[in-house]
C-alpha cells in the first residue's frame, strides 16, 4: 500500500508545556527532540513515504537528512497543517495517510501495522482513540481525504462521526500502547522510568 505518514510537530521549545512541573525548560526540548527521533526511526522502514510537517524551521533542518520530506506549514494550527501534508502526500501517488503524533512512547511497529491492516480496503478511516478515550492517538485515512481533520477537543468522537457522514463505518483500534501519550505530568508517571533523558 503506498501509505504516507505525516508526523506533525511543534517546536521543541513550545512541545510538552504541561510537564513545565515535572521537567525544566531543556528537559522538555531534549524529550520531545527523543520522541520525534524515535517516532521516525520507528516509520521510515513501514511506509511508502514520511512527511513531518512543522512551523519550526530549526526543526524540519534537523531531520531533513533523514530520508524524510521535511514540510514547514503554510497556515499555523495543527488541523490545516495535516491537511497541507495530506494535500503534497496525494500529489505525490500516496494512496491513503496515517497521522501520527510523535509522543507515543510506547508505539511498536505491530500496532502500526495492525492498523494498517485493518485499513487495507478502501475508502477505510481507522482511529486509535487515547486512554481517555476523547483524543485520536492515530488516525489512518484511505483515501486521503476521506474525512477533514477535527484534532482537538473531543476530536475522537469528531472523526468517527466525519466518517460516518461520508459513509465510512469507522474501524477502532484500542491498544495500550497507542493510547498512552506523553502530554500530562499523570501521563509522565506512567512512562518516565523508560525514557533516557
Amino acid at each position: 500500500m503506498s501509505i504516507t505518514c505525516i508526523i506533525p510537530a511543534k517546536s521543541y521549545v513550545l512541545s510538552k508545556s504541561r510537564l513545565a512541573v515535572c521537567l525544566s525548560r531543556q528537559q522538555r526540548i531534549d524529550l520531545s527532540r527523543w520522541l520525534l527521533q524515535r517516532t521516525l526511526r520507528l516509520v521510515r522502514p513501514l511506509f511508502f513515504q514520511v512527511i513531518v510537517v512543522s512551523g519550526d524551521q530549526k526543526l524540519l533542518r534537523e531531520i531533513q537528512d533523514q530520508n524524510v520530506c521535511a514540510l514547514a506549514e503554510d497556515i499555523p494550527g495543527l488541523n490545516p497543517a495535516l491537511t497541507q501534508a495530506a494535500e503534497v502526500a496525494s500529489s505525490r501517488g500516496a494512496s491513503g495517510i496515517f497521522v501520527l503524533p510523535a509522543d507515543l512512547p510506547r508505539l511498536g511497529a505491530g500496532d502500526v501495522e495492525a492498523i494498517l491492516r485493518l485499513g487495507a480496503a478502501s475508502p477505510a478511516v481507522v482511529i486509535a482513540p487515547c486512554r481517555h478515550g476523547t483524543g485520536t492517538n492515530a488516525l489512518l485515512l484511505r483515501p486521503p481525504h476521506a474525512i477533514p481533520f477535527a484534532f482537538g477537543l473531543n476530536s475522537f468522537s469528531a472523526h468517527s462521526n466525519l466518517a460516518r457522514i461520508a459513509d465510512i463505518q469507522p474501524v477502532v483500534y484500542r491498544a495500550p500502547n497507542v493510547a498512552l501519550d506523553l502530554d500530562t505530568p499523570a501521563d509522565w508517571e506512567l512512562i518516565y522510568s523508560q525514557i533516557p533523558i
